[in-house]
């Protein structure tokens, strides 16, 4: 698809052009050849130009550290929708945290975040013709899976006026400042824009769903004879959503799960299809007892469940008025869990594809009032909404509370009368069976129909920049400057309809008017604590899903709303030139200034913040607001400082170049830091180029990670005391000895592992910055015998220490068991256990508490050459990222390697790669792409025995475009998506003890929908 960059070499008469090539780094279309010294009439110079990753002009585009660019091109051939679809597709880049696939839970819903290295999306700094961006991120603990930081969403960005994106590895920090520990991604702007251009695209799947449509509009003109121009683009895009059960492969609920009784198994889990959550349904359980619905728990059905006169267990089901049997299904060795049956699955709880639609309206302006001064701005407008079609329901069960109380299982009178005649009596006989109290039993449910986790988010962000430039001569040196002020504004809005449980108790207390005979709500107290009605009150029938009326939904939900603002205010000021000469060349330096002012709010609604709370999994808990802002000042400097040129003449010293770069940042909260690089560039001949350098660069705490005041969460976790876990962790030997000797005897299961505990999360005012010290090393190929071949091969090494980390139970508890201090480490203090050794609460929150290692080697190739016979052009090229360690470690916990595996919210595969042919022949272009995954573990720490698949195989995907220019202003494409209709891996979308499910979901998502057809039609005047 691209590469990293290299630059041709200029030849006389001719300028070997690729797609590829570094003279697009420039957007030129041209390089012009220029008159040399009579020394050196062989050799000829580029036009100077600013570089990604640097503020000083040079006529060499080398870069220092790797870049890979996406030209607008790409753009084209691929259909991207935006920033953020293009960069998921290089190698280098992990999958993303937020976009519109898969569940997205919580706030910012169909956002878009790109994950540089796999580092966290919060460690990837982006600009726009770099220059800072305001953040769209949610200063929120319900944020997704999208860590807290300052990450952009890219859907802000039109695709339509993109030039190019630029990402370099490392070394940006020095240049832009926080944020850049993985990398720096610059999204370069089309200037000077002439002419109006009209797109129209429409999608669809093979199953002729996840329709989307976008209209584009780009026009611009030169003013005041060619001094001025104005560029405007404006973009439509819409697209349908897609729910789990609407792919066969999601829909299978493949998890894994520990063996059932009498199965003589050497694995601790087998995988497992058609997974139920036995204990629930959507439409009702009835229970006798206020007990977890739970046959494998050594309880007879009866003693808690309502069974037939034959034993058999009852329910009501969807559309149902009356009990039915109820199919338990196979039974396995988890509580919850079981195989098939009348349980509810996880794959009709999950969004697949959130429904977006998007409006941009963008545009660009510069005027040049004299030779030496100009003027520019930029203004931006985006407005969308996404919606998330549903995710994990109100659940009423014993797991999570006490019946009759928030969460717990529903408290029903035998008088409801919704009941019918017969399921009356069946149940007050099972009550009197089982020797309960008569008035009144209990249902076990999933409340779909109440609250189904829908949510939509309305995004508006609004930006403005504006600035002057130009330059002056001191002496017979010349100067370049600029000064910027930048100011971006974003706001969300999510709205989610969420259960009121005082409505819900009032609602459900019903009885019938004896005057009226009509079902009204009662007006007295029921079995569970209830308030007196409203006159708005509507009776609501739990029994059998069905559709409750507008009535029953508007008395007991509420629309939950909760609005995040960011602002952002940034000045900068550059000046850079020429300052000595030197024997090879110009010494360069460049200098700068930049005041910047972040500040975030979240605000939830009153009914968020008190006991209605949190949407995790449609559980109760406070959602808390945060608010809180930073300051920075900081200066920079850089030098560019040439040692040997070519025209010299010296032999193995082609060229030799120092660069170096130092910014001295002072935050308001988190304080000082000093960040710098320095590097080397070597060409012994024409022909290579050797690479380096070393690189400190730091992210400030994250306004969330730092203000964030105590608020409830839910998590699952692996229990290490599980027997599943007991013999894994970084020390197998002291994990088993600390379980036994906190009295936990094997085999034990942990609830915690398939369901999940409540507890409390909060910021740190006291959080310092990150640091990294990261270094790149490598080659720049370019021969003379291959016209237009380059290859580049380069080691990146990042080594974050002080990593911000938000520590979670599964964090807390490996920490705690692992420990050789057992029990006095201090994470066993953060969380509880009951008399049965279950996890009751737990406390976790941010700390400087991580380290995170990565090394990997990325390799670049692209060749363009003509074919024989005039019978056209081919333009083959690659990426390839070989990631040889990813070591994460918090806490005193022992270094945990997550390369290769599939069991974590980062999936960084060993080995990944793109590769792109490209054929085109005067109005004809056929273009093919081919991704590559590499295997992936489940989980590196599982043994021979864990788990009877331990891994998943490498995956291939082909996608293919076909380019008609119909004549010179008329182009149409018709653009494939997974050519071959490939499923995922099997058996990659397992979940339970050995796979991530939403990561294995975001991973594979072009293998879970399937083959996609994209045709655009494009008119340029």
């Amino acid at each position: 698809m691209c590469s990293q960059r290299v630059p041709l070499r200029p030849r006389r008469g001719l300028i070997a052009l690729t797609a590829f090539s570094l003279f697009a780094l420039t957007g030129a279309a041209y390089a012009q050849e220029q008159a040399a010294a009579a020394n050196q009439k062989s050799d000829q110079q580029l036009q100077e130009v600013v570089i990604t990753g640097s503020r000083i002009a040079r006529p060499d585009l080398d870069r220092l550290e790797p870049t890979t660019v996406v030209q607008s091109e790409v753009f084209e051939q691929r259909g991207y929708t935006d920033v953020g679809q293009a960069l998921s597709e290089l190698p280098a880049f992990g999958i993303q945290s937020s976009s519109a696939m898969n569940t997205q839970g919580g706030f910012g819903i169909a956002q878009s975040f790109v994950d540089l290295y796999s580092l966290g999306s919060q460690r990837t700094l982006t600009l726009v013709n770099g220059r800072r961006f305001v953040s769209s991120s949610t200063a929120s603990l319900f944020n997704g899976a999208s860590p807290p930081g300052q990450q952009v969403d890219l859907n802000v960005i039109p695709t339509g006026l993109i030039d190019r994106v630029e990402t370099v590895s490392v070394g940006g920090a020095p240049i832009y400042g926080a944020d850049a520990i993985a990398g720096t991604v610059n999204i370069i702007l089309k200037k000077n824009y002439e002419g109006l251009q009209l797109d129209a695209d429409v999608g669809v799947s093979n199953a002729k769903d996840a329709w989307n449509y976008r209209f584009r509009a780009l026009g611009g003109v030169n003013f005041a004879d060619g001094r001025g121009n104005v560029t405007i683009a404006g973009e439509a895009y819409k697209a349908d959503g897609l729910v789990g059960n609407s792919r066969a492969n999601f829909a299978d609920n493949l998890a894994f799960l520990a063996p059932g009784p009498g199965v003589n198994s050497p694995y601790a889990a087998l995988l497992t299809n058609n997974a139920t959550i036995t204990p629930i349904n959507t439409s009702g359980i009835p229970l006798t007892q206020d007990f977890f619905f739970c046959p494998a728990c050594g309880v007879p059905i009866g003693a808690v469940g309502v069974t037939s006169s034959n034993g058999t267990p009852l329910a009501w089901a969807p559309g149902s008025s009356a009990l039915k049997p109820y199919n338990l299904g196979g039974q396995t060795g988890s509580v919850v869990f079981w195989q098939g049956g009348d349980g509810a699955t996880l794959s009709q709880f999950s969004n697949l594809l959130s429904p977006l639609e998007r409006y941009n309206l963008d545009g660009t302006f510069n005027f040049k009032f004299t030779d030496h001064f100009s003027m520019f701005a930029e203004g931006w407008f985006n407005e969308s909404h996404g919606t998330n079609i549903i995710a994990q329901p109100v659940y009423s069960t014993a797991f999570f509370g006490v019946g009759g109380q928030q969460n717990g299982n529903w408290q029903v009178s035998i008088n409801n009368p919704f009941l019918t005649s017969n399921d009356r009596t069946t149940i007050q006989n099972a009550l009197n069976a089982a020797g309960a109290d008569p008035n009144f039993f209990y249902v076990a449910r999933a409340n779909t129909d109440l609250q189904s986790g829908r949510a939509v988010a309305d995004q508006v962000v609004g930006r403005g920049v504006l600035g002057v430039n130009g330059d002056f001569n001191l002496g017979a040196r010349n100067f370049t400057w600029e000064i910027a002020a930048n100011y971006g504004y974003s706001r969300d809005i999510n709205r989610t309809p969420s259960l009121v449980w005082q409505n819900a108790l009032n609602a459900l207390n019903s009885m019938v008017n004896p005057v009226t005979g009509n079902i009204e709500c009662a007006p007295n107290p029921g079995p569970s604590p209830v308030s007196t009605p409203s006159s708005t009150c509507a009776p609501m029938n739990i029994f059998g899903q069905g559709s409750p009326s507008n009535a029953v939904l508007q008395y007991v939900t509420h629309n939950a709303i909760a609005e995040s603002i960011n602002t952002q205010r940034d000045v900068t000021a550059n000046i850079s030139g020429d300052i000595i000469k030197l024997p090879a060349g110009e010494l360069k330096m460049a200098a700068g200034f930049e005041n910047r002012r972040e500040t975030a709010e979240f605000d939830p609604d009153s009914f968020l913040q008190g006991p209605g709370g949190s949407l995790s999994y449609g559980v109760g808990g406070a959602v808390l607001p945060v608010n809180g802002g930073y300051h920075t000042n900081e200066v920079y400097a850089e030098t560019l400082v040439p040692i040997f040129a070519a025209f010299q003449n010296v032999p193995a010293l082609y060229q030799l170049e120092l660069e170096g770069a130092f910014r001295r940042v002072d935050n308001s909260i988190a304080g000082t830091a000093d960040i710098w690089t320095y590097g080397l560039r070597w060409a012994p001949i024409q022909d290579v180029l050797f690479r380096g350098n070393k690189t400190r660069s730091v992210r400030a705490p994250a306004i969330t990670e730092l203000f964030l005041p105590g608020s409830t969460n839910f998590e699952f976790a692996n229990d290490p005391c599980d027997t599943r876990f007991i013999n894994q962790g970084t020390a197998p030997g002291t994990r088993a000895a600390n379980c036994a000797a906190a009295g936990i005897t094997q085999p034990f299961t942990s609830n915690v592992v398939n369901a999940t505990a409540q507890g409390t999360t909060s910021g740190n005012p006291n959080l310092t910055s990150e640091t990294a010290d990261s270094k790149t090393v490598g080659f720049v190929l370019r021969p003379r015998f291959a016209p237009r071949l380059n290859i580049s091969v380069d080691y990146i090494e990042i080594n974050l220490s002080n990593a911000i980390e938000q520590l979670n139970l599964g964090e807390i508890l490996d920490a705690c068991y692992d420990a050789a201090d057992y029990p006095n480490n201090a994470s066993c203090n953060q969380f509880t256990r009951n008399a049965q050794h279950q996890i009751t609460s737990f406390h976790d929150g941010f700390r400087n508490a991580g380290l995170l290692d990565f090394e990997g080697v990325t390799i670049a190739a692209d060749w363009g050459f003509s074919l024989p016979k005039n019978l056209g052009n081919m333009e083959l090229r690659a990426n390839w990222l070989n990631t040889r360690k990813l070591l994460q470690q918090i806490g005193a916990a022992s270094p945990n390697s997550i390369m290769g595996e599939l069991n974590q919210l980062i999936v960084a595969p060993q080995d990944a790669g793109t590769f792109d042919l490209n054929y085109s022949k005067k109005w004809f272009q056929w273009y093919w792409q081919a991704r590559y995954i590499g295997p992936l573990n489940f989980d590196n720490q599982n043994t021979a025995t864990s788990q009877d698949y331990l891994s998943v195989s490498h995956w291939w995907l082909i996608n293919s475009t076909l380019t008609f220019n119909v004549n010179q202003h008329f182009t149409t494409r018709f653009i494939v998506n997974n050519v071959f209709n490939k499923e995922p891996p099997f058996p990659a979308l397992a979940a339970g003890t050995g796979g991530n499910f939403a990561s294995a979901t975001s991973l594979y998502f072009a293998g879970i929908i399937g083959r996609t057809y994209l045709l655009t039609m494009q008119y340029q005047f």
